[in-house]
């Protein structure tokens, strides 16, 4: 992938950037997502094998995000760490812009948002995200749930299984991970234990459950 600019202003380390709003922790941070609580989690949100929104270490031993966008029709446009952009090679200008304020960072896609990340207090933040899936769906994440839509149709998408909201999701490798299905888990695997399985939940802190079919 191509890189726009990485290198921080003149005069400025990376360390002294940290808290500035560049998406760049000098710890794990705590992202409330879909109104549940990620903790130690290093993939908030992911599509069978493809992560969407993800909490990377960087070699400087610093943290910082990294969000997968794509087109409608599925074409992996590029990946957004932190609040730079790596456009796919061959690829065509996708016109993704990023925009920061003191609080809030937003990525758009010609003009459209597809993230918002915004500073609660202390390490914490709140994420919204609307994003495609390889295959196409649209996955908006709200205040309460994720909600798949077709792309071709822009109608929901039945889900089966059971949703958390209002939870708090400690050291799972997977925060929420969607199927081509269309079945959502919450707190899947591991973040430390290489015995759990790829579809054993861990720890989820309290217990809101809603059975339904579909959001």
């Amino acid at each position: 992938m191509t890189e726009a600019s990485t290198a921080p202003p003149s005069g400025l380390t990376k360390e002294s950037l940290i808290g500035k709003n560049l998406l760049i922790y000098q710890s794990s941070p705590v992202f409330e997502y879909c109104s549940n609580t990620f903790i130690d989690v290093p993939v908030i949100l992911q599509f069978e094998e493809s992560p969407l929104i993800a909490v990377i270490r960087e070699v400087d031993l610093t943290y910082t995000t990294e969000i997968r966008i794509y087109h409608s029709d599925g074409t992996y446009l590029a990946k957004v760490k932190g609040v730079r952009v790596f456009a796919v090679p061959g690829v065509a200008d996708a016109n993704i812009k990023i925009r920061s304020t003191s609080d809030t960072t937003i990525c758009t896609l010609a003009g459209a948002t597809c993230f918002e990340i915004k500073h609660s207090k202390g390490d914490s933040y709140r994420l919204h995200a609307e994003l495609y899936t390889p295959n196409g769906w649209f996955i908006k994440g709200t205040d309460r749930a994720p909600q798949i839509l077709s792309a071709a149709t822009g109608k929901r998408l039945d889900i089966q299984g059971t949703i958390l909201y209002g939870n708090t999701i400690k050291g799972s490798k997977i925060g929420v991970l969607i199927d081509r299905h269309g079945n959502v888990a919450i707190g899947v695997g591991s973040s430390s234990s290489p015995t759990s399985g790829p579809n054993r939940p861990n720890e989820v802190l309290t217990s809101n459950l809603v059975p339904h079919k579909g959001l």
